[in-house]
């Protein structure tokens, strides 16, 4: 059964629960969880906050993700064109088009700093391909000149849960999960496994809220001055009459899309595994070849050059690539077939099929660098070498009203002993200031030898990760990815935590010291991935089942980081 962890008066604990974005401040550090876990309570004796957490965790069940809104989004035209940006969103303008067709257009926001700077942007050229929605994305300053040119950028995919949303001629919002790439970082692949969001378009722009509807929004306004994310187009309507309009050629995994828009070819291949490849081209046409220059949506500004021999018979399109920088990323030669705009496939949340390797060497690194590196002080009491000894000084500050009382592990800090002495501490503080304040107490409480003592930092190879419940769970291929989580050291202190997605893998395990009893639904011989996909599974299928012990997914984990994500599991527990 899973095990209780004593917080008692800690307000961040309450923040947690209110805002289901997760707290930090527990209990001590607990490497056997002897003196300060209690048995947990089953059934009717589960707390009505872990009871309500988890019926709607249960209710949100395969869901989207609730993640903290990135300030990062993202059109074309709709007849036919990948790229052209409507004539406005009148409602005159905008008669019959689908919502990714009226989305589509360039937008900006002041970048989310305590006091907005003025003439520093976030910035998105939102583009479609059929009804699909990506868009250029950036930071820029403005530069005076009447543009927004950008120092740092970055690719976005909205991919819908709905496609009929973004193909839709009156709705006005989808839900999008949003993938976010670039070439300046993480070898081009995923930073993560993207994060949901409701994108609604507005009179004045569009606005990206989180998924749940009550979180953090941001409104990006029409802005002309953003930059082209496609910057090779040319603007003379001298095309080849025969190429006109949408080719596409059937592969294994995904198609090949070509749409030819007066002098301008655009190239749309999604694989649902992998980044999407977006790319425009300016053409030259000469007899029956073409050569261009374009780039890639995810590039900036970066070119490339393309040759090409093409024969048009019927519906049916011919191609040989001569000079193709982007080999690797569409085929050479292939025969497509003549389609109509509303025949490009919609790829939508559903078919995506991730694998670890999905986001590079980083998108699902571990960076505790924030609490880590943070400074703690302790007011402490008495020291032992043995665990057990701490308890009749736990007992006396207890009775004296001390309940936030750690046994801090020597080890764990930077600058205690190396050699392993358990610490009964009151409480954990990052001011010097704050510890005093307290020490003054316990001396007054008859603590007499108490005293304060700086730490230093966290240099313990355990953490805890805490879920309230409503965090989405994303199953890949070969793992799990719990979605923003709060990260923290294994102590109760007055810190911050870190929210982050954690990866766990079919190759951790349960450390032999767990008591994997405490872990709910456990059945012998699981690693903890198939003991999360067995409670995952009843979380939407046997709620009954699942909640048999309490939410098994909810509470806090006591685990420890690998090179990705989560490597052992040591604890299961809740806050109490």
């Amino acid at each position: 059964m899973k095990k209780y962890i004593s917080i008692l008066t800690l307000s961040a604990i309450c923040a947690l629960i209110i805002s289901a974005c997760g707290g930090t401040d527990m209990s001590s550090k607990m490497p056997d969880r002897g003196d300060e876990v209690q048995e947990s309570r089953t059934g009717d004796d589960t707390v009505a906050d872990e009871s309500a957490n988890a019926e709607k965790e249960v209710e949100n069940a395969g869901g989207g993700e609730n993640g903290a809104l990135d300030n990062q989004s993202g059109e074309m035209e709709s007849s036919g064109n990948a790229n052209e940006a409507s004539d406005g969103n009148s409602k005159e303008a905008a008669e019959g088009m689908s919502l990714a067709s009226r989305m589509v257009g360039k937008y900006s926001c002041y970048v989310d700093n305590e006091e907005p700077k003025e003439d520093e942007y976030l910035t998105m050229d939102v583009m479609k391909f059929g009804d699909n929605l990506c868009a250029f994305c950036g930071a820029a300053m403005d530069e005076g000149d009447g543009t927004h040119t950008v120092y740092s950028f970055w690719a976005s995919e909205f991919i819908p849960y709905d496609a009929e949303e973004l193909r839709s001629t009156d709705g006005d919002s989808a839900m999008v999960k949003e993938l976010n790439f670039s070439i300046m970082s993480n070898a081009s692949k995923y930073w993560g496994s993207g994060k949901s969001r409701k994108i609604s378009l507005t009179d004045e722009g569009l606005l990206i809220e989180d998924s749940s509807g009550d979180g953090e929004s941001t409104l990006f306004t029409k802005d002309d001055r953003v930059e082209d994310a496609f910057g090779y187009l040319k603007d003379e309507a001298a095309g080849i009459d025969s190429l006109q309009g949408v080719w596409m050629l059937e592969e294994a995994k995904a198609p090949t899309y070509l749409q030819f828009q007066d002098s301008n070819l655009y190239i749309y291949h999604k694989d649902p595994a992998e980044e999407v490849f977006f790319a425009a081209v300016g053409c030259d046409f000469e007899g029956s070849s073409f050569t261009g220059t374009g780039n890639t949506f995810d590039s900036g500004s970066m070119p490339f050059e393309i040759s090409a021999d093409y024969k048009v018979e019927g519906n049916e399109l011919s191609l040989v690539f001569s000079g193709l920088d982007i080999e690797n990323r569409i085929p050479s030669e292939g025969l497509y077939k003549h389609i109509s705009e509303e025949d490009v496939h919609v790829t939508t949340t559903d078919e995506l099929s991730f694998t670890k390797d999905s986001f590079g060497p980083f998108g699902l690194e571990v960076n505790t660098a924030a609490i880590n590196e943070q400074d703690y002080y302790g007011v402490f009491v008495a020291a032992f070498k043995n665990e057990s000894e701490c308890q009749e000084t736990l007992d006396k500050l207890m009775e004296s009203g001390f309940m936030f009382c750690p046994l801090v592990y020597t080890p764990d800090f930077s600058e205690l002993n190396p050699e392993p002495y358990y610490v009964v501490s009151v409480g954990l503080f990052t001011s010097e200031e704050e510890a005093d304040e307290l020490l003054a107490e316990v001396k007054g409480a008859g603590f007499k030898d108490a005293y304060t003592k700086y730490a230093g930092n966290y240099t313990g190879d355990r953490y805890w990760f805490t879920r309230t419940g409503i965090e989405e769970i994303e199953i890949i291929s070969d793992g799990v990815i719990f979605k923003d989580v709060s990260v923290s050291i294994p102590y109760t202190t007055d810190s911050g935590h870190v929210t982050m997605d954690l990866f766990v893998g079919e190759d951790a395990v349960f450390d032999k010291t767990a008591q994997t009893d405490s872990f709910g639904n456990y059945e012998a011989g699981d690693t903890p991935y198939s003991w999360i996909l067995r409670n995952y599974k009843y979380m939407s299928e046997d709620a009954e089942k699942y909640m048999s012990n309490g939410p098994a997914l909810a509470g806090i984990f006591e685990v420890g980081f690998g090179d990705m994500g989560i490597d052992r599991f040591y604890g299961s527990y809740w806050w109490d």
